[in-house]
């Protein structure tokens, strides 16, 4: 629980244990007028879209990198790929393409965020098939 005083109020934000690098949410609410009507977090607060760090996720390529070589060699390494350079690069001409599943936003979510950033090609799946991830749009 967090609070930040915004004019005369005090605003409550919450975060998940561990979480704190994650965005903070907000009751929307006064701490005062909190207090006085049943001061919970009802799992109703919790935003839907919230990533969960321990469900397994797969990780699709759904457009050709911005620099395809320099691409390919740095998800080889990131991702401990077995599959030859000439393979990804026949793959990519067939897209989407499934690069990796079973893994953790927990251990790759990092990598994946910054692979993202320079190439602006990945996509996270859940295990629900929702999109967690996708590059922006030009």
């Amino acid at each position: 629980m967090f609070l930040k005083k915004n004019s005369d109020q005090l605003n409550v934000f919450y975060q998940d244990l561990g979480a704190l690098s994650s965005p903070f949410y907000s009751l929307d609410i006064d701490l005062f007028s909190w207090l006085e009507n049943n001061p919970v977090i009802d799992d109703e607060d919790s935003p839907s879209n919230e990533l969960d760090l321990i469900d397994v996720v797969k990780v699709y390529i759904v457009r050709i990198p911005n620099d395809v070589n320099k691409f390919i060699m740095e998800i080889r390494k990131y991702f401990n790929l077995k599959l030859s350079i000439n393979d990804i690069r026949e793959k990519l001409n067939g897209l989407p393409f499934l690069v990796i599943q079973d893994i953790t936003l927990m251990k790759y979510g990092k990598t994946i965020e910054i692979l993202n950033q320079k190439y602006n090609c990945l996509e996270v799946l859940n295990s629900k098939n929702e999109i967690l991830i996708r590059p922006v749009k030009n």
